[in-house]
């Protein structure tokens, strides 16, 4: 164990349990944690800790409804019903 590895560790664990504090709120975290949201964001990516970390996921019900992105459709005639002329 070195000096860098250990300090390293201290900085994953420390900032993993502030993000989960804040509900994944980097902006939150970072203000909290003393330190620059960008510079929070730049940790972040040289620990390995994802982006959206500890973000607690919105209902199943909120995600994906809008009917264009869950068919995949591009073109209205590849909706249900979408060759049928308008009325």
């Amino acid at each position: 164990m070195t000096y860098e590895s250990e300090l390293r560790r201290f900085k994953e664990t420390f900032w993993k349990k502030k993000l989960r504090q804040c509900k994944g709120n980097v902006q939150r975290a970072a203000r909290e944690g003393g330190i620059n949201r960008t510079y929070l964001h730049k940790l972040m990516h040289d620990l390995g800790i994802p982006k959206g970390y500890a973000k607690p996921l919105r209902p199943h019900h909120q995600r994906g409804t809008d009917p264009w992105r869950r068919t995949g459709a591009r073109h209205l005639s590849s909706m249900p019903g979408g060759s049928e002329p308008l009325r």
